[in-house]
């Protein structure tokens, strides 16, 4: 995850674009996706066994993808700021 942009809103608010490779947007989506099938519950399947491509037929292809994205953001947050935070100015 590199941080494209910076743009000033407000006072002490800033908007950050952030750009993240395929690769790891995939891996992210694979880490979701073993974490969430342990509690989906599917009819005519045992809880935590409904197979991926069965859950993504009834709740769509990116059903993952949000969690994937609160994922990475929660990990990689602190240091796209580190690497930028020269630009920001504290008062």
């Amino acid at each position: 995850m590199s941080l494209k942009s910076t743009e000033k809103i407000d006072t002490n608010r800033y908007a950050l674009t952030v750009e993240i490779d395929g690769e790891t947007f995939a891996a992210a989506v694979e880490k979701a996706t073993a974490k969430a099938l342990q509690n989906i519950t599917l009819p005519g399947f045992r809880k935590g066994k409904a197979p991926k491509h069965v859950i993504e037929s009834v709740y769509g292809k990116g059903v993952f993808y949000e969690d994937a994205l609160n994922n990475l953001f929660a990990e990689n947050y602190g240091t796209v700021l580190d690497k930028k935070a020269k630009d920001f100015t504290v008062v």
